[in-house]
């Protein structure tokens, strides 16, 4: 089973879900200049109204920080609005009145947060990676808005390897509910026992708790320490033991990585396919190929029911079994709803082959598996490549898009 560990203790389970601000980034860094410049939009210079919101949303004005627990740390944007607009009506402000101050304030917030970059709190893509290599889900649970959500995962590249992200948007009742955790147990078919939870507030430690999750905090100091299972000062002590490193996406029965695989797979099928051409004749790799390129379709419709989820974005994430341990270096250069192109710059497949004196054999077990793959994940989705490296080419360039008309796979 998968292990993570924590400081000094180890969580036996099948996902991680992560808090965002104050867990991934650095909370204050990023809402406190937003907080100030929400108050100040509504409070103009009124003093009064100034000290009363501040005091309201948890946000000290003369510390430059946030409360751990307070609105602006913890809440949803509704609910720094409600507050707000509270504040405003214990001091008679008509509805008119406030509604254009939550204008302001929105519009203000917006501007802050477009132009603040995120200090992020820990290398994501590499940790991210990690618990996938060992077979764990990787899952986002915030009380943000959706697409800034997004566009932080996007702005550290850590998009692509998170399975599921869940945020105020999506769930109709935000942390300190159980409500989330109990969607992305659905979401991801894992057990609410089998799964952990990472976060900096009490919200997120009650939640976790709620939905009977193991809990993990993040500073010994935060609201979420007392009563935590373990307590880490940063993501980056989370780690998984080299044991637990797998490759389930790819074949969840198997914990031998892919590109070993492909080497067992070519020292096995080589002389089997030389010896039955000598006493057939060649057809019989074209037989291999057909059959070859059925096993691709299936692992790629069972990757898309494994997931969830046959979008793009999804077949991005699903790939990482194809790349750990090195076995592909490559740059996105692309990753929207409907279109997703990268480059291999390495393909230590493309060596392995070479080494052994296969490389049209490597071009049959390895390289000729991608449409196939993708046919079998989504048969909407169209994909190109006009070079490879087991070709002889300097890069893979894989593109693949959403075809403009639906496949009816039904005929």
């Amino acid at each position: 089973m998968p292990i993570v560990r924590a400081g000094d203790r180890s969580f036996d389970v099948d996902a991680v879900v992560f808090d965002k601000d104050g867990t991934l980034l650095d909370l204050d860094g990023k809402w406190f200049p937003a907080a100030v410049a929400w108050i100040d939009a509504v409070a103009a210079t009124d003093g009064d109204v100034t000290a009363a919101l501040a005091d309201r949303l948890g946000v000290d004005l003369a510390g430059g920080r946030l409360a751990p627990d307070g609105i602006v740390a913890a809440g949803t944007l509704e609910q720094i609005r409600a507050a707000t607009a509270d504040v405003a009506l214990a001091r008679s402000w008509s509805r008119p009145d406030i509604d254009d101050a939550l204008r302001r304030a929105q519009s203000a917030l917006e501007q802050v947060l477009a132009a603040t970059a995120p200090t992020v709190l820990g290398d994501l893509p590499e940790l991210f990676t990690a618990l996938a290599a060992a077979g764990l889900k990787v899952a986002v649970l915030t009380s943000d808005e959706r697409e800034p959500t997004l566009g932080f995962l996007r702005a550290v590249a850590a998009h692509h390897l998170v399975d599921l992200v869940v945020t105020a948007t999506d769930v109709e009742h935000p942390k300190p509910h159980p409500f989330g955790l109990h969607h992305i147990s659905a979401r991801l078919s894992v057990a609410t026992h089998r799964m952990l939870m990472i976060g900096d507030s009490s919200h997120d430690r009650e939640a976790a708790r709620a939905a009977g999750v193991a809990f993990v905090a993040v500073g010994h100091r935060s609201g979420a320490a007392p009563g935590a299972d373990a307590i880490i000062a940063g993501v980056d002590e989370l780690t998984v033991p080299p044991a637990a490193v797998g490759d389930p996406i790819a074949d969840s029965l198997n914990s031998v990585g892919v590109l070993s695989r492909r080497e067992i797979e070519a020292r096995i099928v080589a002389p089997l396919l030389s010896r039955l051409a000598e006493r057939y004749d060649d057809g019989v790799y074209a037989i291999a190929r057909e059959v070859i390129a059925d096993v691709a379709r299936q692992q790629g419709a069972a990757l898309a029911a494994q997931l969830g989820d046959d979008s793009l974005p999804a077949f991005a994430r699903g790939l990482g079994a194809w790349s750990a341990d090195g076995a592909l270096e490559s740059q996105v250069i692309e990753l929207t709803e409907t279109s997703f192109a990268f480059d291999v710059t390495r393909c230590r497949y493309a060596e392995m082959y070479r080494a052994l004196g296969l490389e049209e054999l490597g071009a049959t077990l390895s390289c000729n598996r991608d449409g196939s793959l993708i046919e079998g994940f989504n048969p909407n989705v169209v994909f190109t490549r006009t070079q490879t490296i087991m070709g002889g080419a300097g890069h893979c360039d894989f593109r693949f898009r959403v075809a403009e008309t639906t496949v009816d796979v039904t005929r």
